[in-house]
């Protein structure tokens, strides 16, 4: 029985603990407060913060993920996610979550262009089957596609392209797909 369930305002309680270093006493603070006020995103960020502060990374996650329900906009859960995910070696978990915080920071906006999102996307396509030719495809073209002043990222969006040409050339099991897709990927990046 969690012995913070009924009080008056275990946010407080879970900040002060936490403050003091009492890890387990502040999460069980702060499990009541959520189970009190589940929409509470603070409430959701605390307790992942201190999951990852007692290094306990999936739990944090899971925390930070009902906090950005609740807010899906707030930087500081948007960092810890990344973090956390970085922590658990999820490469394209963390860098999503890291480019989401870099698109809405006001100061760092302008670092993340909403073309590159795309790109995010066919990468966690990619971990999950590392040999799916169309992804690397449709990740080649966002790529190539990307609308941003030519002069200061092609460099690096050539790159990119043609390492996911050279991808889909060692896994073309898929040639129907290939046939038509690499050529046009080809003359956009060339």
């Amino acid at each position: 029985m969690n012995p913070y369930v009924g009080h008056q305002n275990p946010l407080k309680e879970g900040q002060e603990l936490f403050r003091k270093g009492l890890l387990s006493e502040a999460m069980l603070a702060l499990e009541a407060e959520v189970m009190k006020n589940p929409e509470n995103a603070e409430g959701w960020r605390l307790l992942g913060i201190t999951h990852a502060e007692n290094d306990d990374d999936q739990q944090a996650i899971a925390a930070m993920m009902r906090a950005q329900e609740a807010d899906p906009t707030n930087l500081e859960v948007l960092l810890a996610l990344g973090v956390s995910h970085t922590n658990e070696l999820e490469q394209t978990a963390a860098l999503k979550y890291l480019y989401g915080w870099l698109r809405h920071h006001p100061k760092y906006g302008t670092l993340a262009p909403p073309e590159l999102a795309n790109s995010l996307y066919y990468a966690d396509a990619l971990d999950l089957k590392p040999n799916y030719v169309r992804a690397w495809a449709n990740m080649g073209i966002s790529y190539a596609n990307l609308t941003l002043p030519r002069h200061q990222h092609l460099p690096a969006s050539y790159l990119r392209s043609k390492f996911c040409i050279t991808e889909c050339q060692k896994k073309n099991t898929e040639r129907r797909y290939t046939r038509f897709s690499l050529p046009f990927l080809v003359y956009v990046i060339f």
